[in-house]
């Protein structure tokens, strides 16, 4: 295998973090449900001017509860695409993982509403470490700092067990928003999530080794980085890997590496620090990208494959630090003599490059 090794800096500032903006999917169809989710505590400002109060006072924060049962359930497609729902006792003859125990990561559930800038707010969340095929109960414990108002309530599930909640694993929300008001016990707040069976896959490919810095320039109070690709539309996460950073100074600091199959075009090297520390990155963690320089967007990196190079190599036999002089050996690679070769999609090995010096002199019969 041929290994290409480039080198990025990957910073994790607290001014290019939008939290969950990289999952552009995700924030799409959540955005649309919540356009109407923040109108409450503009009432209540309403009823303050009109009774003489003071505009400028901020709301009461209000703090309750939600709680709830999740269940991940399985689906196939059948022939006219439909999909049909499969039992994990059934399922398991369809593939290589055990479904008599739960196979997926972490489930991830959280409530939230969208601000009049479109930017989500989240007000609380919980995470399931260990999910049962029958489901679980969850509670979150949801303070809401615009005071009393609707909120969403979704969950997702890490169907890849990457320890990162990507945009195109299985989510889905309740049926309903759920008003908070201050002590509110909220009940019975319900999801399914359904999930295609999963499967097994893979084999060898050339690779491309990216590795760099990570570095958090806010105060840090522990928590580990992953750090990965998505496509330019936002989809992923591929390839990812986990860096443990140490405090430096006011932040942290650490070397990443990320190992990835050559091809992949043009990606966006992402990093997200778990700051909530669940050991899983979700929507409420802190997000950054690949910088060519400070305050600069690296933008989009190319991960190359199918490539011509050109393979020469010279040996400087009078010892006078000039290649490729007359009468000095050379040698072509790839069987052309241009020395043209193609990478293909697999990368190129065991090349032999034979240095032959031209006849002398002597050897010609030439004075």
């Amino acid at each position: 295998m041929m290994a290409v090794h480039k080198m990025f800096p990957l910073t994790l500032l607290s001014l290019l973090v939008v939290v969950p903006a990289c999952f552009e999917e995700e924030d799409d169809k959540v955005d649309s449900e919540g356009s109407e989710e923040t109108g409450e505590s503009g009432g209540e400002s309403g009823d303050d001017s009109s009774g003489g109060g003071d505009d400028s006072s901020e709301p009461e924060p209000v703090e309750g509860t939600i709680s709830g049962r999740v269940e991940v359930v399985l689906y196939t497609e059948g022939a006219d695409g439909e999909r049909e729902y499969i039992s994990y006792a059934d399922a398991d003859a369809l593939t290589d993982y055990d479904l008599s125990v739960f196979p997926f990561g972490k489930v991830f559930v959280a409530a939230y509403n969208t601000d009049a800038a479109g930017v989500k707010q989240f007000h609380g969340d919980a995470t399931i470490d260990a999910p049962s095929i029958g489901g679980d109960d969850y509670s979150i414990d949801v303070r809401k700092k615009d005071g009393p108002g609707d909120v969403l309530v979704y969950a997702h599930v890490d169907w890849y067990q990457d320890r990162i909640l990507g945009s195109w694993e299985p989510q889905e929300h309740y049926g309903d928003v759920v008003a908070i008001t201050e002590g509110a016990e909220i009940t019975s707040v319900d999801i399914t999530i359904l999930a295609p069976i999963p499967y097994s896959g893979g084999g060898s490919c050339d690779t491309v080794n990216v590795t760099g810095d990570v570095i958090i320039t806010v105060s840090y109070a522990g928590g580990d980085v992953a750090t990965f690709f998505q496509t330019t539309d936002g989809e992923g996460p591929y390839y990812a890997s986990w860096t443990t950073v140490s405090a430096d100074g006011g932040g942290a600091s650490g070397e990443f590496s990320n190992t990835a199959c050559a091809g992949l075009g043009e990606v966006k090297l992402r990093g997200a620090w778990d700051t909530n520390g669940n050991n899983i990155i979700d929507a409420t963690d802190r997000w950054g990208g690949y910088i060519s320089a400070p305050d600069t967007d690296g933008g989009a990196l190319n991960v190359p494959a199918e490539t011509i190079v050109y393979l020469w190599s010279f040996a400087d036999t009078d010892g006078d630090g000039v290649l490729n002089e007359p009468g000095e050996p050379v040698a072509a690679g790839g069987g052309e003599s241009s020395g043209r070769l193609p990478t293909g999609g697999s990368g190129a090995s065991g090349i032999s490059l034979s240095l032959n010096a031209p006849p002398s002199p002597s050897d010609t019969g030439a004075e």
